[in-house]
C-alpha cells in the first residue's frame, strides 16, 4: 500500500535524488513524525511502487506541484527521541 508523507526543508536542493539519505517525515494520515533512511526521486516514474513524498518549505508551503517518490530503506523511529 502506497503511503503519503511530507517533509520540511529550507531548500529543495537539500534533498539529493537517487542517493540514500536521512529524512524527518510526517505521516500525512496520522501526522506522526518519523525519521527514516530513504531514497527519493522527483518523478514517480522512476519509482512507481514508491511511497509519495510531499516536499514543503520550512513555513509549510508546498515546494513542488507534484509529490516525489520515496522508498524507505530503514525506519529510524521517532525523530523527537533522536539526538542531534
Amino acid at each position: 500500500m502506497i503511503k503519503e508523507y511530507d517533509t520540511f526543508v529550507m531548500n529543495v536542493s537539500d534533498i539529493e535524488e537517487g542517493k540514500e539519505i536521512e529524512l524527518k517525515l510526517r505521516d500525512c494520515e496520522t501526522y506522526e513524525p518519523k525519521a527514516v533512511r530513504a531514497v527519493v526521486w522527483r518523478s514517480s516514474e522512476k519509482l512507481p511502487e514508491g511511497d509519495r513524498l510531499w516536499v514543503r518549505l520550512s513555513r509549510g508551503q508546498p515546494a513542488t506541484n507534484e509529490p516525489w517518490a520515496m522508498k524507505i530503506i530503514e525506519d529510524l523511529g521517532d525523530p523527537l527521541d533522536r539526538e542531534g
